[in-house]
Parts: C-alpha cells; structure tokens; sequence
C-alpha cells in the first residue's frame, strides 16, 4: 500500500501549474508555515538509498524545502504564500533544532 501524500496545486503568474509536497506543518510565532518540496517521485531523497547520507558514498541529490505561510480563507480553504529568504532561514533553524532534540533523545534511549 502506497502512503498517501499531501500535494497542493499552485499556478504560477503564466499559468502553469506546480505541484509541490506538503512534507509538514507546524506552528512559529503563532503563525502556521508548511515546509514544502517537489513531489519525488523518483526516490532521489536518501530514504530510499541503502547509504548513510552523511558518508561520502551516498550520491543522492539532496531534497530542496521551501517554507510557505498558511492562512485560513474560510472554513474549507487556505492561502498559501511563500515567505522571504530571511523568514525561510529562521525556520529551517527551528526545524533543524527539532531534529537535533529527536537525535539526544534517540541517543539518551541507546545508552
């Protein structure tokens, strides 16, 4: 059974429709963001590759995230928008810093 996926359907200025993969939500400043990819269909993120991605040996090409601001329309829709470099930049850190306390809890447990 395939997992299901979360892909919102934008259209740019010409017309042209992206598809982009909501990876996840979460909440900053009391505002609600999505951290959002290109759908890979083509398994090029290093979940489906027998290597460790921090060894020299993997060659995956790394997953490009981009960050979009949601807000509420109505009860049934929302607004995407994405946020600037600087605002992207704060959040990556918090969710770099989310995956380092995962990492210490995961090793806590190990010992």
């Amino acid at each position: 059974m395939q997992d299901e996926r979360d892909i919102l359907t934008l259209t740019d200025d010409d017309g042209n429709e992206i598809e982009l993969e909501i990876l996840r939500y979460f909440f900053y400043n009391g505002e609600e963001y999505a951290m959002v990819a290109e759908p890979d269909d083509e398994g090029r993120d290093c979940d489906s590759c027998d290597k460790d991605p921090d060894s020299d040996e993997c060659d995956c090409e790394p997953v490009e995230v981009f960050f979009m601001k949601v807000e509420p329309i109505d009860d049934e829709n929302e607004e995407y928008t994405f946020v600037d470099e600087d605002l992207a930049e704060a959040l990556m850190n918090v969710i770099d810093s989310e995956y380092d306390e995962m990492d210490e809890d995961d090793e806590e447990a190990d010992e």
